[in-house]
């Protein structure tokens, strides 16, 4: 069965001239920003690297019945790789190893503004292995990295009022369980960052331009990438041990672009950051022209207080007239300012809807 795959992007980061264009056999368009960014990743070693590295955390037992200290016993030790990265060894369920997080992007270009591909984050990981192994001996001949985390990323360019856009999604309400968290920006205008998540794994839908303006150290802020990025939302999926054996991408020989793109599409819908949101008022005027008050207060139900108050057909019923007309929960409160569209994970853009309210579906 053929996937699904996104379709070349234009903006920042995306090269015509690129080897990897849809023309030449890509499955993904790699440089039209989706792929992989921040990774943990763990290796098992001999029971004695925690005590090769130079910086050492001690655990010491006292008795109480003499008073007496036990042997120091190291629990964790770090040391810092030839280009800066921190490395930290230790014991985790019951197996010695070095655990480590880092951008691979980042690692590789020195910034996280294009997502790395599955063959970039091998040769990065292939470069972690052997900067680590200047410092402990692994286990086996060949190092076995196991991936802790694995952020799969997709950027969305030309979003127009991207924090009003951000601020009415966070009233979409998830198809499954689970914590919303808002964070402002900064000129309050709407949402800066916006967190879905539950036990297994967490999503986040943010501004790349805002994040860059509004770092809490002055120091970390960067007007140049913040006016770069403007204008650009990133979709983040942070999948952790549980969920990425269960995708079968618990090593990192298994990534795979294909299944990466299928994973985000599926948990994307689970967010609902792919709703329509904003308001057109001719979209209201159209259905007051139409549909009796009844059918009104059924549509008014269903999108200030979804899933409660009706009965399942009437739910139905609310839920179809909303869609006939296009009918958001802007359209009735007009709370967030945003424009009416979506964001397409497809193409990577917010698609601004066009009203049909003077032709609504029969």
């Amino acid at each position: 069965m053929a996937l699904d795959m996104p379709g070349p992007l234009e903006g920042p980061g995306h090269d015509p001239t690129s080897s990897d264009s849809p023309d030449q056999g890509s499955h993904l368009d790699h440089l039209g920003r989706f792929g992989i960014d921040t990774i943990d990743v763990f290796v098992p070693t001999t029971r004695d690297a925690i005590r090769e590295l130079p910086v050492q955390r001690l655990l010491q037992h006292l008795d109480h019945a003499t008073g007496e200290l036990s042997e120091p016993v190291p629990t964790t030790s770090e040391v810092r790789l030839a280009n800066g990265q921190q490395v930290r060894a230790l014991r985790q369920a019951g197996v010695h190893g070095v655990l480590a997080s880092f951008s691979a992007p980042k690692w590789l270009r020195g910034d996280n503004r294009r997502p790395a591909t599955s063959d970039e984050v091998r040769t990065v990981v292939d470069d972690f292995t052997n900067l680590v192994a200047e410092h402990v001996p692994f286990a086996t001949p060949v190092p076995e990295v196991r991936l802790r985390r694995v952020d799969v990323a997709r950027d969305f360019v030309g979003v127009a009022a991207p924090a009003q856009v951000l601020d009415a999604l966070t009233f979409e309400r998830p198809r499954r369980p689970m914590k919303t968290n808002l964070y402002r920006d900064k000129a309050l205008l709407g949402a800066q960052t916006v967190y879905r998540a539950n036990t297994r794994w967490k999503a986040r839908l943010y501004h790349r331009g805002e994040m860059y303006q509004d770092r809490s150290a002055p120091a970390s802020c960067d007007p140049g990438l913040a006016q770069e990025e403007e204008g650009i939302v990133r979709f983040e999926l942070e999948l952790r041990t549980e969920v990425l054996g269960e995708l079968g991408m618990a090593r990192v020989e298994a990534l795979d672009d294909a299944r990466l793109w299928s994973t985000a599409s599926k948990y994307w819908g689970r967010t609902r950051f792919g709703a329509t949101v904003g308001s057109d008022p001719k979209r209201l005027r159209a259905a007051e022209e139409c549909l009796s008050t009844q059918e009104l207060g059924l549509v008014c139900v269903h999108l200030l207080f979804p899933g409660r108050g009706l009965a399942r057909g009437s739910r139905r019923k609310a839920k179809a007239l909303a869609a006939r007309f296009g009918l958001t929960r802007d359209d009735l409160i007009h709370s967030t300012g945003a424009p009416a569209g979506t964001l397409d994970l497809h193409r990577g853009r917010f698609i601004a809807t066009e009203s049909d309210a003077a032709d609504p579906l029969p």
